[in-house]
């Protein structure tokens, strides 16, 4: 339908559905019918090739990050779609195995892993948390913050506007604590315990872990 945009159509005996993804927005059934004339991309004619004659046999969610996984097929002889719910979005081409086939972009995942054609999806991170992967321990929480804010020091000078980019706060350190929050959540969160998100963090603050402890149990 688009680069961002597409439409998956699905059959079985007299009902028929069609799933509309938006990478980095939504997946849901719609009664939207797009337009036969449309050329489709290079990436359409990828779907098409591997998953024409196989049906959709589950969606599931990764663990609680913001990726859909729709297994077309079974066995050796399955697909995975897997779409990115998040950030600038992806959706992801994948075998049985999650060898990435084809994507709409590459990216970084994390520092040893790369969302790139041929790579193995770098799903079992976010498919092993759970809503209970969160750090609550005030000794881990201070460990935490002293690492993370070693890793910002700069090692040459800086002008003022890349100090304060580089403060960690402590949005910045309850994302850490609760890997699966965005900023957007850590900040109403901590907004929610009368917290100002953007307060430089400090490791020998007692009442700022606790603060932290409370806004993480908010996210759970």
């Amino acid at each position: 339908m688009s680069g961002r945009l597409y439409l998956i159509k699905l059959s079985r005996a007299n009902r028929k559905e069609h799933l509309l993804i938006e990478s980095g927005i939504r997946i849901h059934t719609t009664n939207y019918v797009k337009n036969e004339k449309d050329l489709p991309s290079g990436f359409s004619m990828k779907l098409r090739k591997h998953l024409r004659t196989k049906k959709l046999d589950k969606i599931e969610q990764l663990g609680i990050d913001r990726v859909i996984d729709l297994t077309f097929g079974k066995g050796e002889a399955a697909y995975h779609i897997l779409v990115e719910l998040y950030a600038s979005g992806n959706v992801i081409l994948t075998d049985h195995e999650y060898t990435i086939l084809s994507l709409l972009r590459s990216h970084k995942f994390e520092d040893d892993a790369n969302i790139a054609v041929k790579a193995k999806y770098p799903f079992s991170h976010a498919a092993n948390m759970t809503v209970d992967y969160i750090t609550l321990d005030p000794l881990l929480i201070k460990l935490m913050m002293v690492e993370a804010e070693t890793a910002t020091e700069p090692t040459q000078p800086q002008s003022k506007k890349n100090k304060k980019e580089d403060k960690l706060t402590l949005k910045t350190v309850l994302t850490k604590m609760v890997p699966y929050a965005s900023f957007p959540y850590a900040e109403h969160a901590l907004r929610l315990c009368q917290a100002n998100p953007n307060l430089k963090a400090d490791p020998e603050s007692d009442s700022q872990v606790a603060t932290l402890i409370e806004a993480a149990q908010k996210l759970r």
